[in-house]
């Protein structure tokens, strides 16, 4: 498939174009009611993260047609996170795109075959022939099934190209997710004065590509550099986020990852090992805003703990 046909359809999706030859009209107000009301009498179509129960109470799934921004600070565990994700969603038979353009695709799969084993594939370490022949052996009917889309990029790619590989994902292999690491790789080049329109423009392509197209897309997103009381980085809120208040107004949900605090390290979490999730904004699921979890790192393999 060559990009020319699917750039087309993302520059369709993403512009206002195809509003412009049509009569001013508006919805009739009591026919949407009952056109809204339909979907409450049956579940919201979305995907569940099997042993994660509070999670999925919080966030309610990945559903179709939204944007979610996952920001940690560097060496969180992000690109981790994404990595059990796939663990998850392969043995689940959900089949999802993954551009892990910052570490590349060779780096996310030993991410995700970790997570699946529970043993950290990823470290450097040295193992033996025995051991790999073996790992491959128990990996390989799991990949087979082709239920992970992986793309080969390693540096910057115009995000318009990127949305032409989620598009043609979503359309020949049927990805109902997409996981992109992260969006400083999915920008443009532009002088310094421009960078926040370029950053708005790109996430608002992002959102409008989802607002039409059947896939949610999860984007990491880097904090500004900010440290708590005792010293260390840490990401508090939406608002400190890298960039303009457009990721945080127009994002469906946004998930912070950081480390234990020193309290919480004092009361028994490692900072080494356990991770902690904030829902800093959930758009369908305001209830839970501010929820936070805990979750515990073994060997590259997240296991939800409890509520903090």
């Amino acid at each position: 498939m060559i990009y020319r046909p699917l750039l087309e359809e993302v520059e369709s999706i993403i512009s206002q174009r195809q509003y412009s030859d049509q009569e001013i009209g508006f919805d009739d107000s009591a026919q949407l009611v009952g056109l809204s009301c339909d979907g409450l009498i049956s579940d919201i179509p979305a995907v569940t993260i099997s042993g994660w129960p509070n999670f999925n109470q919080c966030f309610g799934g990945f559903r179709s047609n939204e944007f979610s921004v996952l920001c940690g600070t560097s060496g969180t565990g992000k690109t981790t996170f994404l990595a059990n994700l796939s663990a998850h969603l392969l043995l689940q038979n959900v089949p999802h795109f993954v551009a892990s353009v910052e570490t590349g695709p060779h780096d996310y799969v030993l991410r995700t075959i970790s997570a699946l084993s529970a043993k950290d594939y990823n470290s450097g370490d040295k193992f033996s022939k025995e051991e790999i022949e073996m790992l491959i052996k128990r990996m390989s009917p799991i990949f087979k099934r082709g239920l992970l889309k992986v793309s080969q990029y390693i540096s910057k790619i115009d995000p318009k190209r990127i949305l032409c590989d989620l598009l043609y994902a979503r359309k020949e292999y049927g990805c109902k997710i997409a996981l992109l690491d992260n969006l400083n790789f999915f920008m443009p080049f532009v002088d310094f004065e421009k960078s926040n329109s370029a950053l708005d423009k790109t996430i608002h392509d992002f959102v409008m590509f989802c607002k039409n197209i059947d896939m949610h897309i999860v984007m990491v997103m880097h904090p500004r550099k900010k440290e708590d009381a005792d010293g260390c980085a840490r990401v508090d809120s939406e608002y400190d986020i890298k960039g303009s208040s457009t990721i945080i107004q127009e994002s469906h949900n946004v998930i912070l990852l950081n480390k234990p605090t020193k309290k919480q390290a004092e009361n028994g979490y490692s900072q080494e090992s356990h991770r902690e999730i904030t829902f800093a904004k959930l758009r369908r699921r305001g209830a839970y805003t501010g929820k936070r979890i805990m979750f515990e790192n073994v060997e590259s393999k997240y296991f939800e703990r409890s509520f903090v």
